[in-house]
């Protein structure tokens, strides 16, 4: 892949995670528009202890990733990403807006990656525009740039392609939401401005997600199986 294209799609992953100029519209205002709340962590994790060590097996075409989620470093970020997963909080339906309670990532497509690079999925829509129903800001902790390495799974919000308008900007600060990102190399340039989710293992699968994207089809994110707790971990392994 040429340069330019490279250095394009570390610009665009730069502003997924939060780094696009903000909005000037007030958040209440863009609340009542995007229609749904966030998802409660005291209600979503319950049953997932210790919250340090959740697990999440990432089903892929192209094979299985496993991922530990730190639901106490990041309680906001990662309930609504169990709760998207598992249906125990409600997305807005693409079809007619209405709440539904059926697993966002299922048969998600992975529309963007860059061999080496990352891999991006999580979007209702499949084309990097969507959003569950609600967009809330970053949890940055001091240590981010350490853990924003290879293997990092973390939030991104979306960005319109290249020639569309937004025509829903988010609120300042407000970046987040159902889009998330397996870093294949270091990110630590976006510490600060996304969520930490936890950590990845079995990356040659993300490397090969990476690579299909890359062949002008995007492979299937087929559903992501949750698990709690330490000990746990053959519950969500083959």
């Amino acid at each position: 892949m040429r340069h330019g294209t490279i250095l394009a799609w570390l610009t665009a992953i730069a502003a997924a995670a939060g780094l696009a100029p903000s909005c000037k519209r007030s958040t209440s205002a863009a609340s009542i528009e995007l229609g749904l709340a966030l998802p409660a962590p005291e209600r979503v994790l319950a049953g997932l202890e210790p919250r340090t060590h959740i697990f999440a097996r990432l089903m892929t075409e192209e094979g299985v990733i496993h991922c530990t989620l730190d639901g106490e470093r990041a309680p906001q970020a990662v309930a609504s990403f169990v709760g998207l997963a598992t249906g125990r909080s409600p997305h807005r339906d693409r079809n007619d807006g209405s709440p539904s309670f059926t697993p966002l990532y299922e048969r998600r497509r992975f529309f963007r990656g860059v061999p080496g690079i990352f891999v991006q999925t999580g979007c209702p829509l499949d084309d990097g525009t969507g959003h569950p129903g609600y967009r809330f800001p970053p949890e940055p902790h001091a240590d981010d740039a350490d853990r924003l390495v290879r293997g990092a799974l973390f939030l991104a919000s979306y960005t319109p392609p290249p020639g569309r308008s937004d025509p829903h900007p988010p609120p300042p600060g407000h970046t987040l939401g159902s889009q998330f990102v397996i870093a294949l190399t270091s990110m630590r340039h976006l510490a600060g401005s996304t969520t930490v989710l936890g950590r990845c293992e079995n990356l040659e699968v993300a490397e090969r997600l990476a690579r299909v994207t890359q062949e002008e089809r995007q492979p299937l994110l087929e559903r992501i199986e949750i698990a709690p707790g330490t000990g746990a971990r053959s519950a969500v392994t083959d």
